[in-house]
């Protein structure tokens, strides 16, 4: 009787699983994809979550490297006759999102020959932190994921048939063809997974090669979305960079070329790279509670013992390949925006983490079969620990993740939209500005009566040159002929090359032809006016890009209120600069308008109170620029720094 009750140790991997799956697996997505549906927002939120469905609404093309597969599926996700055309496409996401959970599933039960532990690893990785953040947006990451564990499945089980040379060339075909498509999703990403999936492989390479031809073809099919891709930019009404014309302009797109100085910046050392490797250890630990992280560290330690060395050296690279490792290759500034944008690089590596976390569960329950009462069901026991577990994940992740009701961005690009002058024109330059205001615009059809163009020619077909000479004087002379013969207000948000004088609204400036350069007036619409108020009485979000956008709007908002406050009778406006400007880009916003106005002292004072809060700088580039205007105002001023000059961090 003793003997019975002993526990084996875990399975070795197994080829094949256990009989009667599929009803659980259809469980697994049922369930899944019902949480990401419910939280997904039902409108356009910030990061590339308008560039996307933009790109999906038109068939158009999306930011390099373009991710072609993701726009042609999601496209087909907005012909849904049900919610609003952002919904749709987070929806898309949320699908794919959702089969990648099952795909771990099949995975984690494979590599234990045990359902709970899939169950609870696949539910964990849904409600984990990044994978639930990108199922409910606009975004490439999910499907990335699920390609990734599709191709390692049958990589793992690719000795099913070894026998069989048919069923191998199969299985080979499938993964060739995967494996093309998932460098026409992500590219930088999988290639990065690669070694993870040539060691998972390994062991039946020459089975699964018998017909290389075969493999080439099926590789070249996966790689036609490109070729789609291609021919929309040159057609569609939204395409990123404008037609791509040429092998040259096809090579610059697809390698990133126009974001080499973002991914490797000039500034950036390897101190900043030893941070972004601390930071995604970290951001590992916080994709799961503390109980399940403290299991998945169990299974990393246990593989080597339970798996055999390949499989652990395949999913030890699947873990550093996309966290890692791309932390030290890329050349990212340590800053609040960087931060953000590499924190949803590492899916893969949770992924990874998952499966761990499905072996450490595995192994207590063997520990728990030994240790539990008769009178206690193995039921109860394995419901408890999945309760517990998935349970945990959930209430540390739900108040973030839950964004139904997100209406921030939308809110933003009706305001401002609103307050322009009819048959107008807006320059609008940014991520967090363009995709909102453009989805507003175009899909919501929101004052068609206003034309949207932009300063680096991007996006819109309206071009006014070329994108790749976006920095040229040509570029410079053609935005300066527009203006002089628009029929209407020309405006901006953020940035223009131009040589009049302007009025500060707030949310954006207006090119005023009667004032010359360097004149600064400003004007508050009430709605503006409003939406600011309430912005601020919000406080900060604790949303990541939120916050970023937070910070920006604060700054315009503030640089209009010094113009403003310049009135003897502006009292409101003063009052509202000291309530609501006291933070970095709000302090910096008032010494430019200061410097602007021949008062060095004056902004010497704010840069000082600036210098003070660096730590909320959103940029490293905002730090540089704060430590140039801290010069200059001293130097205007005739005062000297005292001590060591400041350093950007």
């Amino acid at each position: 009787m003793n003997d019975a009750r002993e526990a084996s140790p875990v399975p070795a991997p197994s080829p094949s699983a256990p009989a009667g799956s599929w009803g659980h697996a259809a469980a697994v997505f049922i369930l899944l994809l019902g949480n990401f549906l419910l939280s997904a927002p039902r409108h356009v939120i910030l990061d590339d979550d308008g560039y996307f469905i933009l790109a999906a609404w038109f068939g158009g093309v999306a930011h390099p490297p373009g991710y072609p597969l993701y726009t042609l599926l999601a496209g087909l996700f907005t012909h849904l006759p049900v919610g609003t055309v952002a919904w749709r496409v987070h929806a898309c996401s949320a699908v794919f999102a959702a089969l990648a959970c099952v795909a771990l599933w099949s995975i984690v039960l494979r590599l234990t020959a045990s359902r709970t532990p899939a169950w609870i690893a696949a539910l964990c990785f849904g409600l984990s932190a990044t994978l639930w953040s990108q199922a409910v947006i606009a975004d490439v990451y999910s499907l990335n994921v699920l390609l990734f564990l599709v191709l390692l499945a049958l990589c793992l089980g690719s000795g099913a048939g070894a026998g069989n040379v048919q069923a191998a060339a199969r299985r080979g075909v499938c993964i060739a063809l995967l494996w093309g498509l998932s460098l026409s999703n992500h590219w930088p990403l999988m290639v990065l997974s690669a070694p993870a999936l040539l060691l998972a492989v390994w062991p039946r390479r020459r089975a699964l090669a018998q017909r290389p031809l075969l493999l080439l073809a099926a590789l070249g099919l996966g790689l036609l979305p490109y070729v789609w891709m291609v021919y929309r930019s040159q057609v569609a009404e939204i395409a990123f960079l404008g037609p791509i014309e040429d092998w040259r302009g096809f090579r610059d797109y697809v390698s990133r070329h126009m974001y080499a100085d973002i991914d490797h910046s000039a500034t950036a050392g390897w101190t900043d790279k030893a941070r972004y490797v601390a930071f995604a250890l970290q951001e590992t630990a916080r994709q799961f509670s503390w109980p399940a992280g403290i299991l998945a560290c169990a299974g990393f330690a246990l593989q080597w013992r339970q798996w055999p060395r390949m499989l652990c050296w395949s999913l030890t690279l699947g873990f550093a390949g996309s966290s890692i490792l791309l932390a030290a290759l890329l050349g990212f500034d340590w800053d609040l925006l960087h931060r953000n944008t590499f924190s949803v690089y590492p899916l893969p590596a949770y992924a990874v983490v998952s499966i761990w976390l499905g072996l450490g569960v595995a192994n207590l329950l063997q520990w728990i079969e030994r240790q539990r009462p008769r009178h206690i069901s193995e039921f109860v026991l394995h419901a408890a620990l999945g309760a517990l577990l998935v349970g945990t994940t959930w209430l540390s992740q739900a108040p973030h993740a839950y964004r139904a009701a997100d209406a921030w961005a939308e809110e933003f690009a009706d305001t401002l939209l609103g307050a322009l002058e009819p048959d107008s024109a807006l320059f609008v330059y940014g991520d967090f500005a363009t995709g909102p205001i453009a989805h507003a615009r175009y899909i919501l059809g929101l004052r068609p009566d206003v034309t949207l163009l932009s300063p680096v020619g991007q996006l819109f077909r309206n071009r006014l040159f070329p994108a790749r000479d976006a920095n040229s004087p040509q570029a410079a002379a053609a935005i300066g002929r527009f203006i002089a013969h628009a029929q209407g207000s020309v405006y901006y948000n953020l940035v223009l090359p131009h040589g009049h004088g302007v009025i500060r609204h707030g949310l954006f400036q207006e090119v005023r032809r009667d004032l010359p350069a360097g004149i600064s007036r400003a004007r508050l619409s009430p709605q503006v006016d409003r939406f600011f108020v309430r912005m601020f009485e919000r406080g900060e979000p604790r949303d990541v890009s939120q916050l970023i956008h937070y910070r920006q709007l604060g700054a315009l908002y503030c640089g209009t209120l010094s113009v403003l406050a310049l009135h003897p009778d502006a009292d409101l406006a003063r009052a509202r600069l000291h309530r609501y400007c006291r933070g970095f880009l709000g302090l910096m916003a008032q010494a430019e308008v200061r410097l602007a106005m021949s008062d060095p002292v004056g902004a010497l004072n704010l840069l000082r109170r600036a210098q003070a809060r660096d730590q909320e700088a959103v940029t490293v580039r905002s730090l540089a620029a704060m430590h140039e205007l801290l010069a200059r105002a001293r130097r205007e001023s005739g005062q000297h720094a005292a001590g060591p000059a400041p350093q950007a961090r």
